[in-house]
């Protein structure tokens, strides 16, 4: 069994594997390897959480793995895009700094006591929609063009953008809520130990 909770956190460390890939390669590659690989890193996304409640192996360490693998991915993807397309990295920086805030919430709240942080729902659809955005971008310049697709494709883009400020809001609700509550217990364990002296 202890072999099987491996499998959950190798898929999510296969993330920065294949981001290492797209990176490094990223001019040599073909549309339809570059569409391999990010498909690849999607199913790992799905699954390594699937996987981990099926074996029953959940763990700080994989709930903390997960988003870290989802960043590295979605910002290789989106440095490669953005370096081929000689576009400003400007979007690039906006998403470092979300991914660094939403780090730091997380890391507060753990030493605060709260352990088990699981990615917020609204997160995986961001990262998700920002990574076929990314595809999508990619395959047009290839020449894998259709008229349906550019029409789909503004929208996801802009369903993209308004996951990630709705998810960044919602890991901001979270970070108060939990924090205030780590608060509230404190002062009400203060409250008892004082009366227990008194």
């Amino acid at each position: 069994m202890i072999k099987h909770c491996n499998i959950p956190n190798a898929l999510s460390l296969s993330r920065i594997v294949i981001t290492l890939i797209i990176v490094l390669w990223s001019t040599s590659l073909s549309t339809a390897w570059l569409a391999g690989l990010v498909m690849m890193a999607v199913v790992s996304d799905l699954l390594d959480g699937y996987l981990a409640r099926i074996l029953g192996c959940q763990s700080a360490l994989g709930a903390r793995l997960d988003p870290i693998c989802d960043a590295v991915f979605v910002l290789g993807l989106v440095y490669v895009v953005l370096v081929q397309a000689q576009i400003s990295l400007w979007y690039l920086a906006a998403l470092c700094v979300r991914y660094a805030v939403i780090a730091l919430y997380h890391y507060d709240l753990m030493q605060q006591g709260h352990t088990q942080l699981a990615s917020l729902w609204s997160g995986k659809w961001s990262s998700g929609l920002a990574m076929g955005y990314l595809l999508y971008d990619r395959c047009s310049h290839a020449g894998l063009r259709f008229d349906w697709t550019d029409w789909l494709f503004q929208w996801v883009l802009l369903a993209a953008v308004v996951m990630q400020i709705l998810s960044w809001y919602w890991y901001y609700q979270r970070y108060v809520h939990l924090s205030t509550d780590g608060i509230m217990h404190a002062e009400s364990a203060m409250t008892r130990q004082e009366a227990n002296v008194a």
